[in-house]
């Protein structure tokens, strides 16, 4: 299957704690990517999936750290794909 990326807003993203496995931020790990896109190395997009009830909105399923790398550079927008199977990663946390 191939994977199709997109950009969009930083600001339409939101990390759903309910669902997202993991606790917390490296904030050491956040400092060392931010030096790297600085310097001009790319990251695999993050993968969100449509906010249930809230259009124009995006859940984060795979990429905290990333995300956060984009929002402290200050860039606008970031690179994501949504999976278009029909099971998402959120399904698969609750199995």
């Amino acid at each position: 299957m191939t994977q199709l990326t997109t950009e969009i807003p930083i600001t339409s993203i939101f990390l759903d704690e309910d669902i997202y496995p993991r606790k917390g931020i490296d904030h050491r790990r956040v400092g060392m990517f931010t030096e790297n896109i600085r310097d001009g190395f790319t990251f695999d997009p993050i993968e969100v999936e449509p906010a249930p009830g809230k259009p124009g909105w995006y859940r984060l399923l795979d990429g905290a750290h990333r995300w956060n790398v984009y929002k402290s550079t200050g860039k606008a927008t970031l690179p994501i794909f949504v999976p278009q199977s029909g099971r998402t990663k959120t399904s698969k946390y609750f199995v």
